[in-house]
């Protein structure tokens, strides 16, 4: 099967003997910082970009749980390490943890759970399936996704209930979505154009959707989904945003927003980054597109996270924004010593910042 690779956000076919050229990424105006943002601190947990198109931490109480390289790390809200576990193999995705438990999975398809207060591993199970995006906690197991578009469902002790084999797009991007818990089940999109809602107890489809008017090529539906205004709403990179209802499928609304990063939502509204690095607000209920904050355009920033004091992007080159939810104009700015491929993740009133090579900052933002 043939992927493409993301690098730094410049797309590359794999195998092709040079890269497209990037785009100049768009200059930067000065702003009036109406809202201050400040880099708390930050921790060097080290990783090889080449090998993750990107890293998630995962947050739960007072503590941070991160993987990179072949360590996974645990820290106070302060960015103090608290534990660190050395693993036998690179880690390709995140952490996701759930109950006393952190799991993860590493470059060999081994799905591994430690304990969280003290790193010492629970349990694991060898799926021998690439995975590079974290597990997803439903009410009674854990939804693991591999590259080739498989997925199982394990128990919280690492028993697997169900597997289900996956059809791989012939062409795709290094990357993909997060599927999304729901009552009963779990939502699925694909590098196919499909939407699956799977049900927990077997895996059998609830439905089943085709976004895609044809069966093609890089109709990637990578960008993670949310829930907003009683709608699922998918992000891709040919079929725009569709609002989907969460007991048929059928299609609500869809928008030319095209999209391959996580969405973010207010419940007012939906935000996401297109494939050319703009941010757009789009209303959950109808699909009117609200506001585009051209101003990052070529920048490629992360998708974006909804906070109290606004829409947070780390652009590529490591510039944090903060805009205003309600038109998208720029209040806050700063310089976070990232760069690359950066997820984002909420943590109390700030933010948490990690890009592909295992840097991870804290962002605070003081409204």
């Amino acid at each position: 099967m043939k992927r493409l690779a993301l690098v730094g956000f410049a797309l590359a076919l794999v195998g092709c003997s040079s890269a497209p050229e990037r785009p100049e990424p768009t200059e930067l105006d000065r702003i009036d910082d109406k809202v201050a943002l400040s880099v708390q601190w930050n921790e060097n947990l080290g990783a090889s970009a080449e090998q993750t198109a990107m890293l998630w931490p995962a947050v739960q109480g007072d503590r941070i749980y991160a993987a990179a390289g072949e360590t996974l790390t645990a820290l106070d809200a302060t960015g103090s390490v608290v534990w660190e576990q050395s693993l036998e193999q690179s880690v390709t995705g995140g952490v996701t943890a759930i109950g006393n438990q952190v799991v993860l999975s590493d470059a060999m398809g081994s799905i591994r759970a430690f304990n969280s207060a003290n790193g010492q591993t629970t349990w694991s199970w060898d799926w021998g399936r690439e995975t590079i995006v974290p597990a997803t906690a439903g009410q009674n197991g854990l939804l693991v996704r591999s590259t080739d578009e498989s997925v199982a469902l394990i128990d919280f002790q690492g028993n697997p209930l169900w597997q289900r084999q996956g059809t791989p797009a012939r062409l795709a991007y290094r990357g993909q979505a997060r599927p999304l818990a729901v009552d009963g089940g779990y939502v699925l999109p694909n590098d196919s154009g499909e939407v699956m809602a799977l049900l927990a107890q077997d895996g059998l489809n609830a439905w089943r959707r085709s976004l895609a008017g044809v069966r093609g090529e890089l109709v990637d539906l990578d960008a993670s989904p949310v829930i907003a205004a009683n709608s699922i709403v998918i992000g891709g990179a040919q079929t725009g945003l569709s609002a989907l209802d969460p007991a048929s499928g059928s299609v609500r609304w869809d928008v030319e927003v095209f999209s391959l990063l996580p969405l973010t939502t207010d419940e007012q509204a939906i935000y996401a980054t297109d494939l050319d690095g703009q941010v757009v607000a789009v209303n959950a209920a109808s699909g009117e597109i609200l506001w585009r904050q051209t101003g990052l355009k070529f920048r490629f920033p992360s998708g974006p996270i909804a906070t109290d004091a606004g829409i947070m992007v780390v652009d590529s080159l490591g510039v944090g924004h903060l805009l205003d939810a309600q038109n998208g104009a720029f209040i806050g700015r700063l310089k976070t010593g990232l760069s690359g491929a950066i997820s984002l993740t909420a943590i109390e009133q700030d933010v948490l910042a990690m890009d592909n090579s295992g840097r991870l900052s804290r962002i605070g933002i003081n409204n």
